[in-house]
C-alpha cells in the first residue's frame, strides 16, 4: 500500500509539472506571475513541500539561484521523503560540483522500487560519473535508465560517454535504437552528425555502410524539410569525405543562400547567424 501511494504521489507531481508546462504554453504566463500565484496560495492554503517545490522550479526559470535553493531545502525539511525534491536538489548540487553530496542523495533513490524515480536517479548518477570522467560507468548507468524508459536526453548523454570511450559501434547502435524508440528529430540529427564524424575522422568503422546510411538520412530529410540549410551542410560534409569537392561547394553555397534569405536584418536569429558563419568557414576551408 505504501509503495502504491508513493508511486501515485510521484505521478501526480509529474503530471502537475506537465500540466503547468502546457498551461504556460497556452496562456503565456510568466515565471514571475507563477511565483506570485504560488506564494499567494501558500498564504491562503498553507506552506507545503509540493508548493515550495513548484515555486522553486519557477525561481530556477528566473535564474534566481538563492531562492531556488532555499525553496528546495525548505521543501526537503518539510518532507524528507519527497522524491522529486531530492532529485532536483541532487541536480543542483551537481551544478555546484558537490559530487559527494549528490552521490549521497541519489544512492537510496537509485534502488527505489518505483521505476520512474529509479530511472531518473540512475541517470543522475550517470551524470555524476560523466563529471568524474568515469565514462564506462556513465554509459552503464544511462543504459540501465534507458532500459526502464526511453529519454532523449539520456540517449544523448550515453552517446557522449561512449564517444570518450571511443566505442563508436555501440554509440551508433544506441542512437539508432533511440531514434526507433522515440522518433526524435534531435536524435536523428545526432545520429547523422556522429556518422559524419566517424567518417571524417577515420574512426575504424565500415565507411561504405556509414556513407550509405548517412546519405539515406540526408536525402530523406531534404525531401521533407521546408528549411534545408542544415541538411545541405551535412551533405556537403559527406560529399567532401568522398572527395566530391564540387558537390560540397554547391551544397554549401545553397545553404548559405537560404540562410541569408532567412536572417532578418532587424532581429537576426543568433542560431541562424552562427549556422551561416559555420557554413561560410567550411566553404572557405574547402576552397583553400
Amino acid at each position: 500500500m505504501i509503495r502504491v501511494l508513493k508511486t501515485v504521489r510521484l505521478l501526480l507531481v509529474l503530471g502537475w509539472m506537465l500540466s503547468i508546462l502546457e498551461a504556460k504554453l497556452s496562456a503565456h504566463e510568466s515565471p514571475e506571475h507563477e511565483v506570485e500565484l504560488i506564494t499567494q496560495e501558500m498564504k491562503t492554503e498553507g506552506v507545503s513541500a509540493e508548493r515550495l517545490f513548484r515555486r522553486a522550479l519557477e525561481y530556477r526559470s528566473l535564474r534566481k539561484q538563492d531562492l531556488y535553493e532555499h525553496d528546495l531545502t525548505s521543501a526537503l525539511k518539510l518532507d524528507p521523503n519527497f522524491s522529486p525534491v531530492r532529485i532536483e536538489l541532487a541536480k543542483l548540487r551537481l551544478q555546484q560540483q558537490k559530487i559527494s553530496t549528490v552521490r549521497e542523495i541519489i544512492k537510496p533513490l537509485a534502488e527505489d522500487k518505483d521505476p520512474v524515480l529509479r530511472s531518473v536517479a540512475i541517470a543522475t548518477r550517470g551524470e555524476v560519473e560523466m563529471f568524474d570522467k568515469n565514462w564506462d560507468r556513465a554509459t552503464a548507468d544511462f543504459t540501465t535508465a534507458l532500459q526502464i524508459r526511453p529519454d532523449v536526453q539520456w540517449f544523448l548523454q550515453r552517446a557522449e560517454s561512449q564517444s570518450h570511450s571511443q566505442d563508436w559501434t555501440e554509440l551508433l547502435t544506441g542512437l539508432r535504437d533511440g531514434y526507433v524508440q522515440t522518433q526524435s528529430p534531435v536524435l536523428l540529427c545526432e545520429l547523422c552528425d556522429r556518422l559524419l564524424n566517424v567518417q571524417e575522422e577515420n574512426k575504424g568503422v565500415d565507411r561504405e555502410s556509414c556513407h550509405q546510411e548517412t546519405m539515406e538520412i540526408i536525402e530523406r530529410e531534404l525531401e521533407s524539410c521546408r528549411f534545408q540549410s542544415s541538411w545541405l551542410t551535412r551533405r556537403a560534409r559527406l560529399r567532401f569525405t568522398q572527395a566530391d569537392q564540387a558537390g560540397a561547394v554547391a551544397d554549401l553555397t545553397a545553404a548559405i543562400t537560404e540562410l541569408q534569405a532567412r536572417i532578418s536584418n532587424h532581429h537576426p536569429d543568433p542560431h541562424l547567424v552562427a549556422e551561416l558563419s559555420a557554413a561560410k568557414d567550411r566553404l572557405a576551408r574547402i576552397r583553400d
